[in-house]
């Protein structure tokens, strides 16, 4: 019998107004804080890891961005390119081995 009276008066709400519901409310309350930081600190690690995982989707971009600029200026370096690219200009390479220089440091001047 006191099965179905705890059952009945849960159906009909009428624990809502016993002093019970009352005494353990801080404890409720304190439960409830507790699922809202947990629910808080689930969205904010799932934003922290999207932009995480951006970062390094901009990091890979960069990463092989440089290494093409890196080889086409290996490549444009090369003594033969700017043979090419200066004879545009009416320039062309030295014939002869350049000049050394040789100053006395004993003459003053």
């Amino acid at each position: 019998m006191t099965r179905n009276k705890g059952l009945r008066k849960f159906l009909l709400l009428e624990f809502l107004g016993s002093d019970e519901i009352f005494n353990k409310l801080l404890y409720i309350l304190f439960i409830g804080f507790l699922a809202m930081i947990y629910i808080a600190n689930s969205h904010f690690s799932e934003r922290r890891i999207r932009e995480i995982q951006v970062l390094q989707d901009d990091i890979k971009e960069l990463r092989w961005e440089y290494m093409t600029l890196a080889s086409e200026n290996r490549v444009k370096a090369q003594r033969s390119q700017m043979a090419d690219r200066f004879a545009i200009l009416g320039l062309k390479p030295f014939e002869r081995s350049p000049y050394k220089l040789v100053v006395n440091p004993k003459k003053s001047y």
